[in-house]
């Protein structure tokens, strides 16, 4: 799954991958996951940061929220993908970075860091 959303951000344009990422400008509820649920979410999570490792190319947070969203609603699991940015802490080129992760309940599933540090700009849900 992270091959094939790897060569889908290359070969894609956004406005038509933006329609298989889910309703623009709407989030899944913040509840607690069941646990069988969290549990597969969590496995998901563990599976893609595993492959984005050990691929022969660079798997940075698009192409893995990506994979992540499309894995959990293969599975049923309600989860939004989010894109933020923030003031640029090492590219004083561009003055901002840029990030994507997915949330699932109260896991985030792509990025177990600080979303709160980004300001966000679009959800899909």
């Amino acid at each position: 799954m992270l091959g094939a959303a790897c060569l889908s951000v290359k070969l894609v344009p956004f406005r038509r991958l933006a329609r298989s990422l889910g309703v623009y400008m709407m989030e899944t509820l913040r509840t607690d996951l069941s646990p069988e649920q969290e549990a597969v979410a969590r496995r998901i999570c563990w599976s893609i940061a595993l492959a984005a490792r050990h691929v022969p190319w660079e798997a940075v947070c698009f192409p893995q929220s990506i994979a992540a969203k499309a894995m959990l609603a293969r599975r049923g699991i309600p989860a939004t993908l989010y894109f933020g940015v923030r003031k640029s802490t090492m590219n004083m080129n561009l003055g901002f970075d840029a990030h994507s992760w997915v949330r699932a309940g109260m896991l985030d599933v792509t990025w177990p860091g600080k979303p709160e540090e980004y300001r966000v700009v679009a959800v899909f849900g």
